[in-house]
């Protein structure tokens, strides 16, 4: 602030002020202001009790470390520890399918599924990819089918278009029907599959 002025004090002298940086004659014409000046006076207030503040908390938080270093490490072991299973969980998650056992990296399993009279299963194992060979004898042949694999309750569970044969994702033990329909959606045959163990 220059001699004979009655500007208000900026920030930077204020600080400067607090941090004790300020020369005699700065802090003599600073505080001749904050003795006529209210405004400026509050700001040096306020900026003071910000200044304490930090000045106490980096105190407190120096003291802290200090006598919680071990526990910080030991916290720090743990975390790394937590992300370690963590970590190899989510790898297991990856191989391990959700019967619990190690997925298959094999080819899909193929399956011959022929036309018959009658509730015949074809038998395959569950938990493996499989790659349906309908038997299309006497069907139209047509560039491309609709397969969907249902449950014993007629839900579906898996649909593969295109070409036949078609590859379906593995599936849980129990009793499914397959059914080829034409890309039109008309049902052309229907076959029995029982997924049990391999």
């Amino acid at each position: 602030m220059a001699p004979g002025t009655n500007r208000h004090i900026d920030e930077e002298e204020i600080e400067k002020y607090l941090l004790s940086d300020a020369s005699q004659e700065e802090c003599a014409r600073l505080e001749e202001h904050i003795l006529v000046c209210e405004a400026c006076r509050q700001r040096l207030a306020e900026e003071d009790v910000y200044l304490s503040s930090m000045r106490l908390a980096s105190r407190y938080m120096r003291v802290e470390t200090a006598s919680k270093g071990t526990a910080a490490a030991w916290a720090a072991a743990r975390l790394a520890l937590v992300f370690g299973v963590v970590a190899v969980l989510a790898s297991v998650t990856l191989f391990v399918g959700p019967s619990g056992r190690l997925r298959q990296t094999l080819a899909p399993v193929p399956v011959d599924l022929a036309a018959s009279r009658g509730p015949l299963m074809v038998k395959a194992p569950a938990g493996r990819d499989l790659e349906l060979r309908c038997d299309l004898t006497g069907l139209p042949g047509l560039p491309s089918y609709r397969l969907e694999v249902v449950d014993s309750f007629g839900r579906r569970v898996r649909q593969a278009e295109g070409r036949v044969p078609a590859q379906v994702a593995a599936l849980p033990r129990g009793s499914y029907f397959v059914r080829v329909y034409s890309p039109e959606g008309d049902l052309l045959r229907e076959y029995g599959l029982e997924l049990g163990d391999s």
